[in-house]
């Protein structure tokens, strides 16, 4: 079960990554400040929607789910997908893509080692020839 201080040390992630701090997510606003100091302080007052949406307005590409139940990735992922399903579908999808590069590399490589294996077998007779 996600507590409070879950969400206060996703934020934390969020102005860690965006470079982000209170005072900036005020705005100037110096009642703002205050009452942001007081919600994300650890153990601090509790977390109003008003401050979450502060932070959502304000990072439009950071996931509402990640945010509040810790679910998925922190960045809403292409085409609004930032559901638990849809994250797992992103992750698979990004896996298959490297699997796929990884067989594109190991297919051109062989193709690589047959050319040689041809050549060497071209020369293999003429080398026998020279010796005979």
């Amino acid at each position: 079960m996600q507590t409070e201080n879950d969400v206060r040390q996703r934020i934390s992630a969020v102005f860690a990554e965006f470079g982000d701090t209170q005072n900036g997510l005020a705005g100037g606003d110096s009642a703002t400040q205050k009452r942001l100091n007081r919600q994300l302080a650890k153990g601090g007052a509790a977390i109003t929607v008003e401050t979450l949406l502060l932070i959502l307005d304000k990072h439009t590409d950071v996931s509402a789910e990640w945010l509040l139940r810790g679910v998925g990735d922190m960045r809403v992922l292409p085409n609004g997908m930032d559901s638990p399903e849809n994250t797992e579908i992103g992750k698979l999808e990004k896996d298959l893509k490297r699997r796929q590069t990884t067989i594109d590399t190991m297919a051109d490589a062989i193709e690589r080692y047959k050319a040689r294996i041809s050549e060497l077998e071209r020369l293999l007779p003429e080398q026998k020839r020279n010796v005979g």
